[in-house]
């Protein structure tokens, strides 16, 4: 439970940059409760957020978090919180396994000890990934082969695929097809490759000029303006 009451804040009071950033705020929310505020600029948003994190004092009032009137640190330790800008609230140059040990270790003893436990690295797995991979990845952590990982999950991937019967295809052009040519072009490919389904990722290329470039694997289909143009090109200068 979260209770905000008559909370003020002022910036830089006494001077002639005061802001008076929350004025007489109440609020109160109970477990499993989901709010949004909304307001312009400089309404307030964030100085409410902040507040209740213990970024800041606040000037009057009080916040209670499970009954309890805490000080600004004693809050600090007991909230997170997630930035609209991702890099705020991280450490960029650490990897994702290292901020989520950091924030599960939040509030927590901290000591002289390896950097993310065994534990912390499957509470990680278990958080981002599918059943289907779990097993798997905690075998990598176990075995710190985690060098290895982008080339092994693309292998599984691509072992899933065939197992699914799925093929993987591109397609390139330069005026974006419609949904009844690409629903075509799906259909012929799962005819010719006899697949169940088609992942197909569209890419616009402008160096194309005109028509499409379809890539399936090693396999490359070119329809392109630009590739007609090559291949006359050849024809001439090889006479």
């Amino acid at each position: 439970m979260l209770e905000i009451k008559n909370v003020h804040k002022t910036f830089n009071k006494g001077t002639i940059n005061e802001k008076k950033a929350l004025n007489g705020v109440n609020l109160h929310l109970d477990p499993g409760d989901f709010v949004t505020i909304i307001g312009g600029n400089g309404a307030g948003k964030s100085t409410t957020l902040n507040m209740v994190a213990g970024v800041y004092p606040i000037d009057q009032g009080t916040i209670i978090l499970d009954g309890k009137d805490l000080p600004e640190y004693k809050r600090a330790y007991m909230l997170g919180r997630v930035f609209q800008d991702p890099m705020m609230g991280t450490a960029a140059g650490m990897q994702i396994e290292e901020n989520m040990a950091m924030a599960n270790r939040r509030g927590k003893k901290r000591g002289l000890s390896w950097g993310i436990t065994k534990k912390e690295k499957e509470n990680v797995v278990d958080k981002l990934f599918s059943d289907d991979l779990k097993s798997f990845l905690k075998i990598v952590c176990d075995n710190d082969d985690i060098d290895c990982f982008d080339e092994a999950v693309e292998y599984y991937d691509e072992l899933k695929r065939k197992t699914d019967k799925i093929i993987k295809a591109e397609f390139d052009y330069v005026t974006m097809p419609k949904d009844e040519q690409l629903e075509r072009i799906k259909q012929y490919l799962m005819k010719q490759y006899q697949a169940d389904e088609v992942d197909l990722t569209l890419k616009e290329d402008k160096d194309l000029i005109g028509g499409f470039m379809l890539k399936v694997g090693d396999h490359v289909y070119d329809n392109s303006l630009s590739g007609k143009m090559r291949k006359l090109q050849q024809k001439l200068t090889w006479r």
